[in-house]
């Protein structure tokens, strides 16, 4: 489903629409998501990805302690 808001992506998440308009802000600095401008002035949160591949490096006990 796509929300047209942030109050409707809130209320499908079971967040709460300040909490996830921050969570949006850093997603969309980090490119990660795109606000669609609708009328009104609301702003609808697109992901323009099929998916997206994460590569996270997972320190090891000697990583760990070099930091």
């Amino acid at each position: 489903q796509r929300p047209n808001s942030i109050a409707e992506l809130a209320e499908m998440s079971g967040r709460s629409a300040n909490n996830l308009s921050r969570t949006l802000k850093t997603m969309t600095r980090l490119g990660l998501v795109t606000m669609e401008k609708k009328d009104k002035g609301r702003k609808a949160p697109r992901f323009p990805y099929d998916d997206i591949l994460l590569d996270i490096p997972i320190p090891t006990s000697t990583t760990a302690h070099a930091a």
